[in-house]
């Protein structure tokens, strides 16, 4: 978890190593889905779309990444 002081914008940035680490989730996969190539066509993963209490960082990458991923997927579901 960030601490004082730490830099939340900038991907390069080492925080020390003494810094508490938090598990958010568990996820386990079970199965695989017998469409999973027709879902993956219709998915798309955007790191700006969020829940509300979140907010993104001062990070420009993740509009970068939020944008090339929407080129990806309009690729995608037309079949390039």
């Amino acid at each position: 978890m960030a601490g004082e002081g730490d830099a939340t914008d900038d991907v390069n940035a080492l925080w020390p190593a003494d810094r508490p680490l938090a598990e958010l989730a568990h996820l386990e996969v079970t199965g695989i889905s017998p469409t999973s190539t027709a879902d993956e066509r219709r998915m798309v993963f955007d790191p700006t779309n969020l829940t509300d209490g979140i907010d993104l960082s001062g990070d420009p990458f993740l509009l970068a990444r939020s944008a090339a991923y929407s080129i990806s997927y309009d690729r995608r579901s037309k079949g390039e």
